[in-house]
């Protein structure tokens, strides 16, 4: 480790900066040649004033400013690509938007009325705009194609956005908990979001290719969705707690389901699932304690760890020969289960892939008799 007159600790090759003093005063310029600023590098540097990041940086880690509230004034080369959350969580001092020529990386959380992203910007990072609740309206240009994890979470005054069709890639929670927005939320391939206080029966316009990651999280009050024929995709935990949600039918053409995709879904009593998919994803039907039985496709090769856990009504599933890996905890928890058919042949290996799982005794008893073995 080297550690510079300041006391700010870096990499034996001092190309990552690791820590600075927590009593810094002041401003600090970073030495030509530092490539990334670690995690929480600055974090509670209540003292630091300014910061001066050279050409050479690439990356600026989670929370690498947090706390820093004496913060007034940061250069972010055009060399960063990546930051992580939180970067600048606390730094009520700045009170500028921070992007460079492809990024936006930071809006001050006191701004108020509608804001234009500027054109050019391809990427809204991590949490850019978390909770700026008082943020009405917001324009993205034509040349943003990613919007990551938790970017408008807690805007809770924003009641108006455009996504552009150039956006193919959205991360988790990125509307978590902006209440005042009224309006589903898609583009020409990508359904993103669907306010939580929607209650009834939803057709996802035709043409969407992609359901994004928790677009119907929460959405207690959604009863039945009609998913049409373009869709391809449902990523990670889509329906998450969509407690009223009773049935679903997934067409042929999806070809993905992401991990949790239908977690919580406590009132979920059958679901068809397609044969275009190949595997049941980790915590896929966690809680769904409405769902009595599940037919596997034969297209299915694998069912994730912990993917039926706490089913707690399930009383049957069939197993189809296509599948050979079962996660750990796969049907934990499912202690209604009365039937399990399984391969004819391959009887021993299953008892050994719930054993592997550490489910109850009790189910693997039942695999081990004849009668749940298929002929």
């Amino acid at each position: 480790m080297y550690i510079d007159e300041f006391g700010v600790q870096f990499s034996n090759d001092k190309k990552t900066l690791i820590k600075s003093p927590e009593d810094f005063q002041g401003e600090y310029v970073v030495p030509d040649g530092v490539t990334k600023i670690g995690n929480a590098a600055f974090c509670r540097c209540s003292g630091l004033t300014s910061i001066n990041l050279p050409d050479s940086v690439t990356s600026i880690g989670e929370s690498a400013f947090d706390g820093c509230d004496g913060l007034t004034s940061i250069n972010i080369p055009d060399s960063v690509t990546s930051i992580g959350s939180n970067a600048f969580c606390g730094c009520t001092g700045l009170t500028s938007p921070l992007y460079n020529a492809h990024t936006f990386f930071y809006m001050p959380r006191f701004y108020s009325g509608a804001y234009t992203i500027p054109d050019g910007i391809e990427c809204i990072a991590n949490g850019a705009f978390f909770w700026c609740d008082s943020l009405t309206s917001v324009i993205i240009p034509d040349s943003v194609t990613s919007i990551g994890e938790g970017a408008f979470s807690n805007c809770e005054g924003l009641t108006s956005i455009i996504i552009p069709e150039s956006v193919t890639k959205l991360g988790c929670g990125v509307f978590f908990h902006c209440f005042s927005l009224t309006s589903p939320l898609y583009n020409a391939h990508t359904f993103f979001y669907m306010p939580r206080s929607y209650s009834g029966v939803y057709t996802i316009p035709d043409g969407i290719e992609s359901i994004a990651a928790e677009a119907f999280s929460d959405c207690s009050g959604l009863t039945s969705i009609n998913i049409p024929d373009s869709v391809t995709s449902i990523d990670s935990r889509a329906f998450l707690g969509c407690e009223g949600l009773t049935s679903i039918i997934i067409p042929d053409s999806v070809t993905k389901l992401g991990y949790g995709v239908f977690y919580g879904c406590i009132g979920l009593t059958s679901v068809q699932l397609p044969n275009s998919i190949t595997s049941i994803d980790c915590l896929a039907f966690v809680c769904c304690r409405s769902l009595t039985s599940v037919i596997i496709p034969d297209s299915v090769t694998s069912i994730g760890w912990s993917a039926f856990d706490d089913c707690t009504v399930l009383t049957s599933i069939i197993i189809p020969d296509s599948v050979t890996e079962i996660g750990r905890c796969a049907f934990s928890n499912c202690n209604n289960l009365e039937a399990i058919i399984v391969p004819q042949g391959t009887k021993d290996v299953f008892v050994q892939m719930f054993k592997d799982a550490e489910i109850e005794q009790n189910i693997i008893n039942c695999i081990q008799e004849e009668i749940i073995v298929r002929t």
